[in-house]
This record gives C-alpha cells, structure tokens and sequence, in this order.
C-alpha cells in the first residue's frame, strides 16, 4: 500500500535479505552474468595490468596544512589501504602515523574509511569504519599523543563530522531505517552514547541531513538537502549544545550552501545560491541577520555561466564555475568585483579548487588535471595570481604519446554539445580512432598536447 494505492511489487520480497531463495537467487544472477562474459576474461586482465602500471609502486598525496600540521595520505607499496600522516607545518622532520587502514582491515574481508577529523587541537582523531559493506560505520576517537583509542565508541554512524571547538564533543549522524541520515546528534567524549543528544531529528524523508564545519572553525554546518531544495542550521563550536541558527527556511525548488567569513559582531555569510538564479550566484548576509531580506549580491546571476561553489579564503570569495564546458576559478574581492579569471592551461584541461582546511592565508590550493595531465596541486597567490607548484601526480608512464581533440556534437535540438576525444598522437586527423571519450572544454576542433590543428 503506497498513499492508499495498493500497489503489485514482485520485487518486494528481497528485503528480507537473510531470505535463503534471495542468497540463491543472486548466486544464480552472479553465475549467469560470469558464464556470459567469460570470453571477457583475457580483456580484464589485460585493462587491470595496464591501469595498475600507471600509477608507481608507493604515493603520497600532496600535503595540506590544518593548524600546527601538514597532513598526507600515503599508499605504501604492495598495501591494499592509504596511511594517514602528518609531520610538523612546514619541516621535514619525520612522518607521524595517525591511521593506517591496513591496521584496521585486519580480521576483515572489507574495510571502508568514513571520516578521518583531527580535533582543532591535533591531539585526538575521530575516525569510523564499515567492515561489512552496509555504508553504516562505527565510530572512534584516538588519542593521537598516546596512539591509543578512547574508550567511546559509537555505532550505526554515516559520514561527516564536526569537532567542539575545544575537542570535548562532537557531531555526528545516523541513520533510520531506510539508512537515510535523519539525525545529527552531540557525543561527550566519555560519557555513555546512550546520552548522546539530538540536535536535529529531520522527519521529512525528502531530506538527508549532513554536518561538517565551515573554514573558520567557529561554526559547525548542519545541512538538510533534497533533490532540488536546502536548509542550512549553524551552531558555534564552542558551544554545540546552543540552539542552531536558521539560516534561511526551507523553500520548495530553492537551493543555498553558505561559508563563513570571521569577523566583528560574528562575520559574514557568503552564499550560493539559486535564488532567482538558475545557473546560481554568489550573496553575502551578516551572521546576525542571516535571513534571506539581508542577502547583498557579490556575483550576479548569469545564465551563460554555472557557478558551482564559493569559498571564503583569505580575505577573497572564490568562485568555482562553468563556462561553454570550461571548468575554471574567479577570485572575487570583497566587494565583490572579479580580481581575475583563472583559466584552464590547454583544452581539455580543468582549474579547480582543491582541499583547503585554513581559512587565513595567502594563497588557494588550487588543482590543474586534464585527460593527459596528472593532476597538479598548486598554490596560487590570491593578491598576484602568481602559482607555485606543490604537488604533482606521479605516473609511471609518459603520456606525452597521447592527445586531446575538442569537437561539437549537434543534438537532436540543434543544440551543440562539446565533445573530446583522447587518443594516440600519431597524427591530428579526423580518421584517427580515439582510445578513450569524454566531455571536455571545446571551443573548435584543436589537439591539446600537441601542434597542429585537427
């Protein structure tokens, strides 16, 4: 019965997931699709050896400041799982070991990593695994000074996280019975989960709710999202038992996201929006006045142009947008006048901002990558737009051997449609067949890796 309609399922009866006709079912579904592509065998093998001769044997991640630290991601050779590190900001000095899944996946035929969240101190780390597959993780805190695990431990957990301020709780949320997030609760270190207080109980099964903490530290994020419509709460990490601020309610077919820009009387919002804006624009409100009828336009609404995300960084809102397929970056000033455009070094090639944990500083991470360009992480100065190389994906093959053409499909509409194509530079021709397709920047038929026109 579905809204008073009785409704014919024949699927119905695989929820009950322990059923032994479902296990034999799926076993016989598995051996058909096994036995119809067995002649695929030799293929996959073949795909598998190359796709794991590109990258090299061991990697690391670039590093990204968070307070007194730089924090890595590493993947040792012949390890199934990352470890996670971090040394002293800006020394050499040797890396600390903070998680290493492998550690973690012993015992176990699956491991998943949900969060990893160093407290604002450095000296705890929560950090949740799925054994099993279910995307329902379980939830620890370590004592990074000692390398031990508290005692507390909180199961049934989904992802994100946000710390108190001075690292005495936390928040986190859970599931219901459809493993939709519909909680966000406060953990006390120490005290019993059982305890543990809703924050926010979102009984619209529309909406999934997530949490996280702004840039600055001092707000903890708390997001109720459905396909088309948001409600952002805020409360202060260094009260997380406080009320949560409405930023803006809920309105059917609007979406806002919101960052934090520290400063007198609480700071600022920065906001995307689509408010009256369906390709999204860019507002600011004061924290003490967070509604809707104190939102000032910073970028305005510009139907050729996606914007996708605004940070607030270093004293700049910077702006993550789309134009005719091109992924590129626009720093904003505080008045909202455009500093500059950061573009793509060569089609087919994207800018975008990478993970950037501090909010107080002169340059934005920033990642360069294309469909033959390893991604590059670069920081780039918000003041000159002078870039300083951080950070290049290590490959183990080159692939100056490889092209990429842009063209135009028309659609049926008349629409046309950018289009790219990877291949072999063997020759800039029409006739050559592309290894590899996608969609990418195109603004006509030109090769990006090499010299010639197509």
């Amino acid at each position: 019965m579905l809204h008073g309609t009785l409704v014919d399922d024949p699927f119905a009866w695989m929820r009950r997931t322990e059923d032994p006709d479902l296990i034999a079912y799926l076993a016989a579904e598995n051996a058909w699709v096994d036995d119809g592509t067995a002649h695929l065998a030799e293929l996959r093998a073949t795909v598998e050896r190359e796709l794991g001769a590109v990258l090299p044997d061991e990697d690391v991640s670039a590093p990204h400041r968070r307070g007194a630290y730089d924090y890595r991601v590493r993947r040792p050779a012949g390890a199934q799982y990352p470890v996670h590190v971090r040394r002293p900001a800006g020394t050499d000095d040797t890396d600390e070991v903070l998680l290493d899944e492998n550690e973690l996946a012993e015992g176990h035929d699956f491991l998943e990593v949900g969060v990893v969240e160093p407290s604002p101190s450095g000296d705890l780390l929560a950090y949740s695994v799925d054994v099993d597959g279910s995307e329902v993780y379980t939830l620890r805190v370590r004592d990074l000074r000692t390398g031990r695990d508290l005692p507390d431990t909180v199961p049934g957990t989904y992802y994100g996280l946000a710390w108190a301020a001075d690292g005495a709780s936390l928040l986190y949320t859970t599931l219901d019975d459809a493993y939709r997030p519909d909680r966000v609760r406060q953990h006390v270190l120490g005290r019993p989960v059982d305890e543990d207080t809703v924050v926010w109980h979102e009984e619209d099964r529309r909406f999934e709710l997530e949490v996280d903490v702004t840039r600055s530290g001092e707000l903890a994020r708390l997001v109720a999202r459905s396909r088309d419509t948001t409600e952002v709460r805020l409360v202060p990490t260094n009260d997380l038992s406080a009320e949560p601020i409405l930023v803006a309610g809920r309105v059917p077919g609007r979406e806002y996201f919101v960052d934090h820009e520290p400063g007198e009387a609480g700071g600022h919002l920065v906001v995307l929006t689509d408010l009256d804006a369906p390709e999204y624009r860019v507002m600011r409100t004061p924290l003490a006045t967070p509604g809707t009828a104190s939102w000032v336009e910073l970028l305005a609404h510009d139907p050729a142009v996606r914007v996708e995300s605004a940070d607030a960084i270093g004293g700049y809102v910077v702006v993550g947008e789309r134009h005719a397929g091109v992924v590129r970056v626009r720093v904003l000033d505080g008045s909202g006048a455009t500093v500059r455009l950061v573009e793509p070094d060569a089609l087919g090639e994207v800018v975008r901002l990478a993970d950037n944990d501090e909010q107080d500083v002169r340059a934005v991470r920033l990642v360069r990558e294309g469909w033959v360009r390893p991604p590059a992480e670069v920081d780039h100065d918000l003041a000159t737009g002078a870039e300083n190389v951080v950070h290049v994906q290590a490959v183990a093959r080159s692939l100056d051997g490889y092209r990429c053409e842009t063209v135009h499909a028309v659609a049926a509409d008349g629409v046309e449609v950018p289009a790219g194509d990877t291949s072999r530079a063997r020759a800039c021709s029409t006739a050559t067949a592309p290894t590899s397709r996608a969609w990418t920047p195109s603004s006509g038929r030109t090769c990006c890796r090499c010299s010639t026109a197509g």
